[in-house]
């Protein structure tokens, strides 16, 4: 157990490390953000070899984020942070390249001239754990990069059943309405039914999107069994050759056919097709319900 005396020399050793002046705790204060991809605060970086105009850094991000078109504060909130973890992707890559193009100092010759000796175990250990800290720093801003587009998908995909669900409920009250004339009745109704398909058909792409990219509807990545694959297409059966003694006509090409077997898989022409069937959206629906 440690005793109240070792905490007190423990804290006096500690304070004789670091730096003394406060030009040098500035400095020191911004180790983590020299290429910004320890900090955890966010905007432009301002200092260092990785620094950023604040300006160009503040159009980026409204770029992002009219992309993205949000509807709401949240949805802003969430597009920036988009935005964020795309620059912070960009930074990854200027930060391997600078790491990777270092050349230690003792790669030079003994002389101080500019003809470089032969590399030695130390640089190659040195270049590893510069590449070994650059593909960690990648894997970390893209998981990042990840996370923050599927909240965004998370948050688009409970606005858009909420907005199906109070055009239906209008488009209902609508119907019982009795204050509205004809026309009125009409007009309005046509706006909430064109409502009503766009909200379902933003909603049914947004499902297929997701299925191809192998995630499901809340945004979750389906296990490898779960993800939809299209089987190939099926070859083409072989064709029979003809039995002894049977008919057989020779075209202009010297293509042969047999005149009395008939199709070489013995089922009629009429065969249904292997076309999927388009299911009904909401919408689509609804429509044939109003009918």
């Amino acid at each position: 157990m440690t005793t109240e005396h070792q905490r007190r020399a423990a804290r006096r050793n500690g304070a004789k490390g670091g730096p003394k002046t406060p030009e040098g705790k500035r400095v020191s204060s911004g180790n983590s953000t020299t290429h910004a991809l320890y900090r955890s605060s966010a905007g432009p970086v301002t200092a260092g070899p990785f620094a950023e105009d604040p300006e160009v850094y503040e159009e980026f991000v409204r770029s992002v984020i009219r992309g993205l078109r949000p509807r709401d504060d949240l949805e802003r909130i969430a597009g920036r942070e988009i935005a964020e973890r795309l620059l912070d992707l960009e930074r990854v890559a200027a930060f391997k390249t600078v790491a990777l193009s270092v050349e230690p100092a003792r790669r030079r010759g003994s002389k101080g001239d500019d003809l470089p000796s032969l590399p030695t175990p130390a640089d190659a250990e040195d270049a590893m754990d510069r590449l070994s800290r650059a593909l960690r720093l990648s894997g970390t801003a893209t998981r990042q990069l990840r996370s923050a587009m599927l909240d965004y998908e998370k948050l688009q995909s409970r606005r858009l059943e909420a907005d199906i669900e109070l055009t239906y409920a209008g488009l209902t009250d609508l119907r019982l309405d009795p204050g509205l004339s004809e026309a009125e009745n009409a007009e309005v109704q046509e706006t909430l039914w064109r409502s009503l398909k766009e909200a379902a058909r933003a909603r049914d792409q947004r499902r297929e999107d997701m299925e191809e990219f192998g995630m499901s509807e809340d945004g979750e990545f389906l296990e490898p069994w779960a993800v939809k694959v299209e089987p190939d297409p099926a070859p083409a059966p072989e064709r029979d050759t003809a039995p002894e003694g049977a008919a057989v006509a020779v075209d202009h090409g010297g293509q042969e056919s047999n005149l009395e077997s008939g199709p070489a898989d013995g089922h009629p022409h009429d065969q249904e097709s292997d076309d999927e069937v388009a299911q009904l959206t909401l919408a689509d629906a609804l429509v044939d319900d109003s009918r």
